[in-house]
């Protein structure tokens, strides 16, 4: 998925943000790095300095009696305790490769038992016997005060090259105990593509290893008992994985990796998966010339998120600390070319929005991780200069994030369906602000509303008046148009926007307003946390184009992505949400106004969610239940995706509305999803227990195969909301 960058700098010190802010001081140790406050879609914070003097700082980690470890590349481990970086560095681990480059100390982990049996664990770059070549090897040792006593290797990854590049080396335990390292490619050319040591199993170039403790190979690695691969081996075909970090919530495994010269990587781990470098890549080589064009292919994991250009990815944590409460369960990633902190929104396996932190306020974000007090801690390196570790700290403001005062109309150019999505902190949004007409257009009238806007613009689409001049029209014909906020869509997918002068100026209290219009979609806010709930928003409705969904399902998809980012900074508890979509198809609605879906969550604390809610129950969208001997249409949905994966009835045509018994969840259609399920490897003590993780794996593979269009096509006039 590509990204769309959005810079995030607002709320009480916004404009002294937005044009200069100066970097985290590097006098002492523990002090406040400037006394500036930086604001966010969700919390405002000051940058605190912890150590400083530091060479190069690649990774820390923190020890049950609340020292702080921090690597330095060169092949030195510092030690803070009592707030004070201690003199010396920590004795008795190995020498390094190289001291320069990317060839030195890179993570230390405490074994997550450290308490009891003080096994400290750490990735560097050994050398070989005459130092001429260099590979990722771990080793552990007890910690012991100031240094570290038998010391043991665990790992050496066959991955011995004599360049200084792409070693990788993050580490990160599951909650069961498992250890996942990450090994780099070395640099090796990417025009390699199919004969890439990326993609070949015999060897750990770009690959995630997963060991138990000591070292010793897991029986259920995916490799194990082949002859043609490494057992330790748990993923393949990554490049050069900077970020690893196992969600202490959920367990899930992610990484980010660098791309080329674009496409930085966020990635969800699955065992056995195959990432696709070389042969799959949203970048291009250094030079600007191309190695590959396919950003996807059968078999591959695709990306959860991608940024293009690159940031310069480094150090990942995902945060479940309680100093930032509306941050939990978002990845933080660090920017090194980029300078900056990007926090990516997580929603299940799926990564939904991003906001980017501190742009080029701090320098190069080597390294980020939550401390042992919740609080979120950056290594900083430049280049040959002493930097720092510094500290994230929250402020308290008067600003309550919460919820949204943002709509978005749009038209889907292949089946005609126009809609306006739209939530806000009022009651009953759907009562005055949505206005759809089938095979003419939407209208979104929001800030001091004008009903009277939604049937003037769309009467003038219908004689044919293009949207910015039936826009120009309406606007100058009414008095109090500064006080209007408006975005209309013409079915064609041209549109218009206006926002009058009073919406402006509250800026420095919190309350923002912005507008973004692209293909087929206008995207419009006002009294926000930030431009970046509506630049959301717009990503999210662009990744959706082409995607076979229903308009009504998109739109409250993009919605989702801004309450995430915020959406509307006033106070109170009252919030609404709304979706109206109109289809001129004939027999498509049983309406004489032809409109389909009409959902209108006058108050709940969480309007979107519940919109979603209504939406999935009212079409039947698989999904909205645990499916056990049921009948209804998410049956037949569910027949024809097994169909297409070979799992029902392989070698009859496929399920169709009206097949005899197609609504039945039968024992034939319990056995194929127990079928499915075992070649997933995953347990069944319910027999045919389809969840929301059996769904996301039927899409996926039906993706990988190429037939998830096919399918959607089969299922689109089941899938939807009848009126």
């Amino acid at each position: 998925m590509k990204l769309t960058r959005i810079r995030t700098c607002l709320g009480i010190a916004a404009l002294a943000c937005a044009c200069s802010a100066p970097p985290a001081s590097e006098e002492g140790t523990g002090g406040d790095a400037t006394g500036h406050v930086y604001s966010s879609a969700r919390h405002d914070f000051r940058v605190v300095t912890v150590a400083d003097g530091l060479d190069h700082p690649w990774s820390m980690a923190w020890l049950p009696g609340g020292e702080l470890l921090i690597v330095e590349r060169p092949g030195r481990i510092r030690v803070v305790r009592d707030g004070s970086l201690l003199p010396d560095p920590v004795e008795g681990f190995p020498a390094v490769y190289r001291d320069r480059g990317q060839g030195g100390f890179m993570d230390v982990l405490p074994h997550p038992d450290f308490a009891q049996n003080r096994w400290l664990y750490l990735s560097y770059g050994k050398p070989n016997a005459d130092g001429s070549e260099g590979a990722t090897t771990v080793v552990r040792g007890r910690w012991d005060g100031g240094r570290v006593t038998d010391v043991e290797e665990i790992f050496e990854a066959v991955a011995w090259h004599g360049n200084n590049n792409h070693f990788a080396g993050r580490m990160a335990f599951d909650p069961s105990g498992f250890l996942y390292i990450a090994v780099g490619d070395r640099m090796l050319p990417p025009d390699m593509l199919d004969d890439h040591p990326a993609l070949d199993v015999t060897n750990h170039m770009g690959t995630i290893i997963r060991l138990h403790d000591d070292g010793s190979v897991p029986a259920d690695n995916p490799f194990v008992g082949r002859d043609d691969a490494l057992p330790e081996i748990w993923s393949y075909g990554h490049r050069n994985i900077q970020g690893l970090a196992v969600d202490a919530l959920t367990g899930n495994v992610w990484a980010n990796e660098h791309g080329p010269r674009g496409g930085d990587e966020l990635n969800l781990i699955v065992g056995g998966a195959n990432y696709g470098w070389p042969v799959v890549s949203h970048g291009i080589n250094y030079d600007g010339t191309v190695f590959t064009t396919a950003t996807r292919r059968a078999g591959v994991e695709p990306p959860r998120f991608v940024w293009t250009p690159s940031i310069g990815i480094s150090g990942m944590m995902i945060y479940r600390g309680e100093p930032f409460p509306w941050w939990r369960g978002s990845a933080f990633v660090g920017g090194l070319v980029g300078e900056q902190l990007a926090r990516v929104t997580l929603a299940d396996t799926d990564a939904v929005s991003l906001e980017t932190l501190l742009e080029g306020e701090l320098g190069r974000v080597r390294d980020v991780r939550e401390g042992s007090d919740g609080l979120i801690y950056l290594a900083l390196e430049h280049a040959e200069e002493p930097t720092a570790v510094v500290r994230l700290e929250p402020v308290p403001n008067d600003i309550e994030p919460l919820f949204n005062t943002f709509s978005i109309v749009a038209i889907d150019p292949e089946t005609g369906e126009s809609g306006v999505a739209v939530t806000t902190r009022n009651p009953c949004v759907g009562n005055a602000v949505p206005w759809v007409r089938a095979g003419v257009g939407a209208v979104a009238t929001q800030g001091g509303t004008r009903v009277e806007y939604g049937n003037d613009l769309l009467d003038l689409l219908e004689q044919g008046v293009p949207p910015q001049e039936a826009m120009d029209r309406v606007v100058a014909a009414d008095e109090g148009r500064e006080r209007r906020q408006v975005g209309v869509i013409g079915a064609d997918g041209r549109s218009a926007q206006w926002t009058g002068s009073a919406q402006y100026g509250a800026e420095e209290r919190g309350d923002w307003v912005a507008e973004r219009a692209g293909s087929n979609y206008a995207v419009q806010g006002n009294s926000l946390v930030g431009t970046a709930v509506v630049d959301s928003v717009a990503v999210v409705f662009e990744r959706s184009e082409g995607s076979g969904r229903h308009l009504a399902d998109r739109l409250i998809e993009a919605l989702y992505a801004g309450q995430l980012l915020g959406g509307d900074g006033r106070h109170g508890e009252t919030q609404s949400a709304a979706v109206v979509v109109a289809d001129p198809r004939p027999g498509v609605s049983r309406r004489p106004d032809r409109v389909t879906t009409d959902i209108n969550v006058c108050e709940h604390p969480e309007p979107v969610r519940e919109l979603r809610r209504i939406h999935d129950v009212a079409s039947e969208t698989l999904g909205f239940r645990r499916l056990e001997q049921f009948v209804g249409r998410d049956v037949f949905q569910l027949k024809v995706m097994l169909h297409a994966l070979g799992y029902y009835r392989a070698e009859s045509p496929a399920p169709t509305g009206d097949s005899p018994g197609v609504l039945v969840y039968n024992q034939e259609t319990v056995n194929a999803v127990d079928r499915f399920r075992a070649d997933q490897a995953w347990q069944t003590t319910v027999p045919g227990y389809v969840d929301a993780r059996t769904i996301d794996r039927l899409w996926r593979l039906l993706e990988e195969a190429d037939r998830a269009g096919e399918v959607r096509d089969r299922i689109r006039d089941v899938v939807r909301v009848r009126r």
